[in-house]
């Protein structure tokens, strides 16, 4: 029975930290973008969580860091910052009161780049068939295996959920509420597409910097081909739908804390 952990261990350690790593990515930039009032000891356990699996994720961080250095283009980078300076131009003409950064907008691209990593790790679920193929004991699996992956995908898709969350407290903070349903019907789908292209084409978040003509006709091809419009739309109903449960049940948890508290 030990000998099958340690297995299921040495087979899904790396992949758990990293996708981990990637997903709290995302939700920590979310508490320092948009700043939502509440959840002081969330921001701080998301901050020591993410600390700790980029030190165990240390080598992977160094190689990408490399892969960046060598194949980033600085004339895709000057095209991203002068975006970026576009969108932060006319956000300061048409919210002259509450414009933002150059810097917010750029490490708000920077979010949406890393969110679809959160829900991603939904689709990883398709390692437990090859622990089920190679573990002998039943007993493993079910009070071993399926709990870690429900754990994993779990705290994934929290972080997705929590994400969307903060992104909502700041509109309502900036009088915009009407904004929020286009906005996490956006977001919603820009993940599912970030999915496909994670899942099905193993692209990585970063390619959008370090090669960026594939991801581009990779893009486009999905315009044309409406069995990939499928799975998008598929996925979209999906996120829709675990957004919502998800979103429900913490509310809920959060209520019965400050009722519990107050009394």
């Amino acid at each position: 029975m030990y000998q099958d952990i340690l297995q299921i261990l040495n087979r899904n350690a790396a992949w758990i930290q990293w996708n981990l790593l990637l997903a709290f990515i995302p939700l920590l930039l979310s508490f320092y973008l948009f700043k939502p009032t509440q959840g002081l000891g969330l921001r701080w356990l998301t901050a020591f969580l993410t600390g700790i699996l980029a030190a165990l994720s240390l080598p992977s961080i160094t190689a990408i860091v490399k892969i960046l250095l060598e194949q980033a283009s600085l004339l895709y980078l000057i095209f991203g910052l002068l975006i970026t300076s576009g969108i932060a131009g006319v956000d300061s003409l048409c919210f002259p009161g509450r414009s933002r950064s150059t810097m917010w907008w750029f490490g708000c691209i920077f979010f949406i780049l890393f969110l679809p990593n959160a829900p991603y790790l939904l689709t990883d679920i398709i390692h437990l068939i090859e622990d089920i193929r190679q573990t002998r004991s039943i007993w493993v699996l079910t009070l071993f295996a399926i709990p870690l992956y429900m754990v994993v995908l779990g705290l994934g898709f929290a972080a997705y959920t929590v994400s969307l969350v903060n992104v909502s407290s700041y509109l309502k903070a900036q009088q915009l509420s009407r904004w929020i349903l286009p906005t996490e019907w956006t977001i919603h789908l820009l993940s599912a597409i970030g999915i496909c292209l994670g899942r099905f084409e193993r692209f990585n978040s970063w390619d959008i910097f370090t090669n960026p003509r594939p991801v581009i006709r990779q893009l486009l091809d999905y315009f044309t081909n409406p069995y990939d419009w499928l799975i998008i739309g598929i996925s979209f109903l999906i996120l829709m739908a675990l957004y919502s449960l998800t979103k429900f049940i913490i509310q809920s948890v959060a209520i019965a804390h400050d009722i519990r508290v107050t009394q």
